[in-house]
């Protein structure tokens, strides 16, 4: 999972809304739910094991909790997608939240892939 600073994200994530808004699809920013800059830093050197620990205690932090119910709000209301820079849900930060959320909200989760090319 690559680290992009803060700018870097802002500026990747404002054109994905725009382009987004543009086919008439909804786009929320759930800053809570990212990953904390020592999980990603964990996950780049591929110690999977402290990245996850680091995500499920920044899980527990409030601005986490609150979105994570923003979340589960958004999916009960229509169908809604966890989007990341990671490909595989087993090495993401999202694979942590959908759990959750599928206990927490009894939501059913399905994992997109695209087809390599």
């Amino acid at each position: 999972m690559a680290a992009r600073p803060t700018s870097e994200v802002v500026c990747t994530i404002t054109p994905l809304a725009a382009h987004l808004r543009e086919a008439g699809i909804g786009y929320q920013h759930l800053r809570g739910l990212g990953t904390p800059k020592a999980g990603r830093e964990a996950a780049r050197g591929g110690d999977h094991e402290t990245f996850e620990g680091i995500f499920r205690a920044h899980m527990e932090e409030p601005e986490a909790m609150l979105d994570l119910s923003e979340a589960m709000t958004l999916a009960r209301q229509k169908p809604a997608c966890l989007l990341c820079f990671e490909r595989d849900p087993e090495d993401c930060h999202r694979l942590i939240i959908a759990d959750r959320m599928a206990v927490e909200a009894g939501l059913q989760i399905h994992h997109l892939f695209v087809a390599e090319r």
